[in-house]
């Protein structure tokens, strides 16, 4: 006598990280993939490997739509949010489990995480609310790499899921220019302004350029020191903490250059 629960994974061209999350979701009452992949990888594993999950070919950029699109096909009272690079473990799948039992007095859960970046276990990482009532689940959209909130009591549980975040240098640049690009998109237009190079003056230019510099090897250092024990995957750590800063002063400039038309819009790239 439990609440039944579903797993939603909105994915995009990760067949093969994705067939490792599904294989730790053998305990949830259904599966749903909203996926907004260029090519049918995903549907031909889902096929051959888990029939039994209900598969949506949808392109929506934003998660976020793109969940509220697919929501009617979920009929389970209670919905676990997955990413594919997260892996559920038996210990938090039980308590899972457990905290379900009707009736349940929460409308969401937060569950804590495991953070592996790079093939080293960096320890704890996020508790966010993953588990929500479909019917509660909503998004504050203030951010494109958001969490949805639910309006009612929620509950932290104990046991811990896998983030097995970055497993490689290669995908650093790419992930961190998509999310600047989306923060950028989102942002009005007067901050958007105040923030593109392109608009300053040069005094102003070289003072965002120092200030910038500073911030680099200010993130480099601090985050080098507190992994310190992971060698490589501190120097990885590092590395990424800054190209996050040039991202984000990259992105600005191009998203604005875009909106005044100086620059078409590129929908197949990182902006």
């Amino acid at each position: 006598m439990r609440h039944t629960i579903a797993a939603y994974l909105g994915v995009k061209n990760c067949a093969f990280i994705l067939k490792e999350c599904l294989s730790r979701l053998d305990w949830v009452d259904e599966i749903v993939v909203g996926d907004a992949s260029d090519n049918d990888e995903v549907r031909r594993m889902l096929e051959e490997k888990f029939p039994k999950a209900k598969y949506y070919h949808n392109t929506e950029v934003d998660h976020r739509l793109r969940f509220e699109q697919l929501r009617q096909n979920i009929k389970s009272d209670f919905v676990l949010w997955v990413d594919s690079d997260e892996f559920y473990t038996a210990e938090c799948a039980h308590e899972i489990l457990e905290a379900l039992e009707q009736p349940c007095a929460y409308d969401g859960f937060k569950i804590p995480s495991i953070s592996h970046c790079f093939g080293e276990c960096l320890g704890q990482g996020a508790t966010q609310l993953r588990l929500a009532r479909t019917s509660k689940l909503k998004w504050p959209m203030k951010s494109a790499h958001e969490m949805p909130v639910v309006d009612g009591p929620v509950k932290t549980l104990k046991n811990p899921y896998e983030h097995h975040n970055n497993p490689r240098l290669g995908i650093v640049a790419v992930k961190h220019f998509r999310y600047e690009a989306a923060e950028a998109a989102l942002m009005e237009t007067e901050k958007l302004e105040a923030g593109a190079l392109d608009k300053m003056g040069p005094f102003k230019f070289w003072w965002i350029a120092a200030l910038d510099w500073l911030r680099f090897n200010k993130r480099f250092f601090q985050t080098l020191w507190h992994y310190r024990n992971t060698r490589y995957a501190a120097l990885c750590m590092a590395y990424s903490r800054i190209f996050h800063v040039i991202a984000a002063r990259i992105c600005r400039t191009e998203e604005a250059r875009m909106r005044r038309g100086t620059i078409p819009r590129d929908t197949r790239g990182y902006l």
